[in-house]
């Protein structure tokens, strides 16, 4: 139901040692002797790990790392460090610290303990204000971590914790469901709080602010005010995805409460919308794209019980509302081909994809066209459907193999007869 699409930028670019007093200065030393170094100079350990193409790297080198205010920091408080996580002898230092997100920073002590840790991009301030907490001692991460161990659940504790682990790129769901919870009533109107709530609904496509807690019914219920902090579509997107995940899981327990409680609220918003999600940087990252998203949840809950009959009434409701969309009703078709068997179905889908071809005839549905003949026993009409359907992969610059391989199961088929 979810079309999900990482963007990922990577500007290729050469990697050099800074070593000018407006520039942050790496000393070009093995990993033990730059803990050696920091303890001779009585200085903390600042480690940039990156690798050559990573574009936020580069970002990070040309923008922060350059700023004067920036380098004079790190210079005079911290030996500094890179580390090429893909090159030399970055792969075997990066096997004591594992990093895998680029670019990362970490601060560490002259015993090689982890004091502050963050990932990403940051302005020459933020970044300066990273710094200082681990040189001050102020919201460390490596001290916030202890104390969670330890059982600190205050709330004030969790929020300023819930920040450290997002930007140290390690927060798990149930720490934001953790402070959350801690806030009802009134206090969900809080400024700190509206901007929690929308920032962490959904953290890395994992649900935070569930279906069923105080805190989305506030924001349901509250849409006007969390528009006048944020673009309406994207507190639109936030509730329609977190409903429509409900709806799935609901749908695979069939469970008839909570899955007729999350069509409910996905019917208070636009049908045919496209919900496209974007992070808190502007970065659109996924879409929920479906012509009619409640009877697209019917039909998956009519089938998941078993109802045919329903199922293929609400197919026939679906194919009324995307009669005129090649692209939907390919789609349509595909899945069909996909997930049935029955013959009422099938020829369901043959009218569909040819009604697709008719408004747009290309490789993809006529791909489709030729699996669903196959399926269907038209071994001689398929392999026509698919020799025209590899034809016009290769105008489009298109990958075939799946249909080359239909190719060879429709020619044996066609040998045997």
């Amino acid at each position: 139901m979810k079309n999900l699409f990482l963007f990922t930028i990577t500007l290729l670019c050469s990697f050099q040692l800074f070593a000018s007093d407006s520039t942050i200065v790496f000393r070009n030393l093995p990993y033990g002797e730059i803990v050696r170094t920091a303890q001779e100079e009585k200085k903390l350990i600042f480690l940039y790990f990156h690798f050559k193409g990573c574009g936020a790297c580069v970002t990070m080198e040309k923008t922060a790392f350059k700023d004067p205010n920036v380098a004079d920091f790190m210079n005079q408080h911290f030996v500094n460090m890179t580390i090429n996580t893909m090159e030399g002898e970055g792969i075997e230092t990066n096997k004591i610290f594992n990093v895998r997100m680029h670019p990362t920073f970490m601060i560490l002590d002259e015993k090689e303990n982890i004091l502050h840790k963050w990932v990403g991009v940051y302005t020459p301030e933020e970044f300066i204000s990273q710094a200082k907490n681990a040189l001050n001692g102020t919201s460390r991460y490596a001290d916030y971590v202890k104390q969670y161990k330890k059982g600190n659940r205050d709330p004030d504790f969790l929020y300023q914790y819930t920040y450290l682990m997002r930007d140290a790129y390690e927060l798990p769901p149930s720490v934001i469901e953790e402070y959350i919870n801690t806030q009802k009533g009134d206090a969900l109107s809080a400024e700190k709080n509206i901007k929690y709530i929308y920032e962490f609904a959904m953290h890395d496509f994992d649900i935070a602010i569930p279906f069923n807690s105080e805190a989305y019914r506030f924001m349901l219920e509250h849409r006007d005010l969390f528009a006048s902090y944020f673009d309406k579509d994207q507190v639109d997107s936030r509730l329609v995805w977190i409903a429509d995940h409900m709806a799935e899981v609901a749908i695979d327990a069939l469970n008839d409460t909570l899955y007729e409680q999350a069509l409910a609220v996905i019917k208070q918003f636009p049908i045919g919308k496209m919900y496209e999600f974007h992070e808190m940087d502007g970065r659109p990252t996924g879409i929920i794209m479906e012509k009619n998203l409640p009877l697209s949840l019917q039909m998956a809950y009519e089938r998941k019980q078993g109802n045919m009959a329903e199922y293929r009434k609400t197919s026939k409701q679906y194919l009324e509302q995307i009669w005129d969309d090649p692209d939907a009703l390919n789609e349509r078709a595909w899945s069909i081909y996909l997930q049935d068997d029955d013959p009422e179905l099938l020829k369901s889908a043959i009218s569909s994809v040819k009604r697709s071809l008719k408004l747009k005839s290309e490789y993809a549905n006529t791909d489709t066209y030729a699996a669903l003949l196959y399926k269907t026993g038209d071994f001689k009409e398929a392999y026509k459907q698919a020799i025209k359907a590899i034809e016009l992969a290769k105008k489009e610059g298109a990958d075939s193999t799946d249909t080359s391989t239909l190719l060879e199961k429709i020619n044996e088929q066609l040998k045997n007869k």
